[in-house]
């Protein structure tokens, strides 16, 4: 009887330290991305204070662009810029995220939009949403653009690489 409660003792303490390693690894991971993307966000910020590139000029001067990085762990559900996929009340300037289950978001600029390119090498903004939906390494690039048209800024994303 003695040599049966020491197993299940042995048991409940195996389990409750895999139940405190597993929520460590998944707050290390949320550490990790919310780290990325305030560097990301700073990026973004930096680029803010540069001339965009005229997206009706095609002789214009192109507007700052900049590569970016991210390493995203395999608890990363999406990581959307310019739309919240969980709600209707978008901002286009917020990188929205989710790891693991925690919903967060990362407020760029109030007065740029985030937009994938309408076409491959284009800087010209389509309708469209840069979105990742799983871990891994990524590298995409962004453009400052102006629309004279609309008076918006765009951060346009037109290559992106796995």
């Amino acid at each position: 009887m003695e040599m049966a409660g020491c197993l299940i003792l042995l048991a409940l303490i195996m389990s409750l330290t895999l139940y405190g390693l597993n929520n460590a690894v998944i707050l290390a991971n949320t550490a990790s991305v919310d780290a990325q993307l305030l560097k990301l966000k700073d990026e973004c910020k930096s680029m803010l204070l540069s001339p965009a590139g005229n997206v009706m000029d095609t002789t214009s001067t192109p507007g700052l662009t900049r590569k970016v990085s991210l390493t995203l762990p395999d608890s990363v559900e999406y990581v959307s810029f310019g739309f919240d996929p969980c709600s209707g009340n978008s901002h286009e300037g917020t990188i929205y995220y989710n790891v693991a289950g925690t919903k967060k978001a990362v407020i760029v600029d109030e007065r740029v939009s985030f937009r994938e390119s309408s076409e491959e090498g284009s800087k010209m903004p389509s309708q469209r949403y840069l979105m990742i939906t799983s871990g891994g390494r990524y590298e995409i690039i962004f453009e400052l653009v102006y629309d004279p048209a609309s008076g918006k800024k765009y951060l346009v994303s037109y290559d992106m690489s796995y």
